[in-house]
């Protein structure tokens, strides 16, 4: 059994209800209470459903099961709760000493509902004196779909880290290989030509950067961390190269681990999902199961849901809608929509006409619940995004 949190608001809280199969005259019922916390659990034994649904019922909460639970046509349920924190807590303490994880479960939920963002690189919380970070994009690369060919040079590419620097940057994310739809693989030893001579420039010049360098190639990480790179961002969530977890722990560095669909190769060809965000939430989850194993501290991994990695547009905008169900995951959410071709569609724009659809994009994730945000344009997404927090906030 798995459980999720999920956005409140009546379309969404409609979708996820009927997953659940239950009565259609529960949908009309629980669909006019969308101020509660919403949780999704997810294949729940039969006896986990109807005691849960019991002492949902006992407080005051809403809850609903598949029909064929009562009737004993089912081994297992997905269940879709409604309910105040208050009525949790309730809950919880009636559930004490109960069967089939139902105490645990309730605690589960509560830490997710309480989790607090924090990021450390090295010994230091990144969100200890920020609400939320700027990581600006440095493509090396004489290809990638925004700027290939621009900073490749070692005096260009220091320029604009200067740039990146007075406006507000916090994080800058070096990059030698193109991950756009259909690019080619370039070999390990050119990744590498390509970046670790901006990694040792950039950590001599500016020794208070943060650095990080966007690879999934192992040889090119632990090369790039022991130059004074301080965070792997990996496309592939620890899965294209197997030791990459041991070269991110062994470097106690931090790592953003991101969901993608195939490989930059083939991701976009008609990709499809039986459920779009939950298959996302798994991977995502057995990324950080695979990197925590492997001695990765929890407090130093940020995930990423990949948007443009193997996602049409409607799943792009599905993902940035309900950014609230990777709190499910207890991590901060990296996002990545600068210049991205969703954008261009949605807009009819060139790569170099998509500034303003990217703050759009931006700013609804933060509110939706993004701290870090991966962008070409650093000053215009940070004074919107500023202006927004600030808003939110208030």
């Amino acid at each position: 059994m798995k459980i999720y949190l999920l956005k409140k608001d009546k379309k969404n809280f409609k979708d996820w209800i009927e997953k659940t199969k239950c009565d259609p005259y529960s949908v009309e019922i629980m669909n006019r209470k969308t101020y509660l916390d919403l949780i999704f659990f997810k294949d729940a034994k039969i006896e986990f459903a109807n005691i849960l649904k019991q002492t949902a019922l006992s407080v005051g909460c809403d809850c609903s099961i598949g029909r064929d639970v009562i009737s004993g046509d089912t081994k297992r349920s997905d269940i879709l709760l409604a309910c105040t924190r208050s009525q949790l807590f309730k809950m919880k303490e009636k559930l004490k000493n109960q069967p089939f994880s139902l105490e645990k479960s309730l605690d589960n939920i509560l830490d997710m509902i309480e989790y607090k963002d924090s990021f450390f690189v090295q010994d230091i919380d990144l969100f200890l004196k920020k609400k939320f970070l700027m990581m600006g994009i440095l493509n090396v690369t004489p290809d990638s779909f925004y700027d290939g060919g621009k900073y490749d040079k070692l005096s260009t590419g220091m320029k604009r880290v200067e740039e990146m620097l007075q406006q507000n940057v916090d994080i800058i994310d070096v990059g030698g290989q193109s991950t756009r739809p259909y690019s080619e693989t370039v070999d390990v030893d050119v990744e590498i030509k390509r970046v670790l001579p901006f990694v040792d420039a950039i950590t001599k010049r500016f020794p208070e950067v943060i650095l990080s360098v966007d690879t999934y190639n192992s040889k090119t990480a632990d090369i790039c961390l022991s130059a004074g790179a301080k965070i792997v961002n990996d496309i592939s969530g620890l899965n294209f190269d197997e030791e990459m977890k041991n070269v991110v722990s062994r470097n106690k560095a931090s790592v953003i681990l991101m969901h993608i669909k195939g490989t930059p190769q083939n991701m976009q060809n008609n990709p499809v999902y039986d459920d779009l965000l939950l298959e996302i939430v798994d991977f995502l989850q057995n990324s950080i199961d695979k990197a925590e194993k492997s001695g990765i501290e929890s407090n130093r991994i940020s995930i990423d849901p990949g948007i443009g990695f193997g996602k049409t547009v409607e799943d792009n905008l599905k993902i940035l809608n309900n950014l609230d169900i990777f709190t499910t995951l207890k991590k901060p959410l990296t996002i990545g929509v600068s210049n991205k071709s969703f954008i261009g569609k949605i807009l009819d724009r060139d790569k170099d006409e998509r500034l303003y659809g990217t703050i759009g994009a931006n700013v609804v994730s933060l509110i939706n619940g993004a701290k870090i945000f991966r962008v070409h344009n650093v000053k215009e997404n940070f004074e919107a995004l500023k202006i927004a927090m600030e808003i939110y906030c208030n």
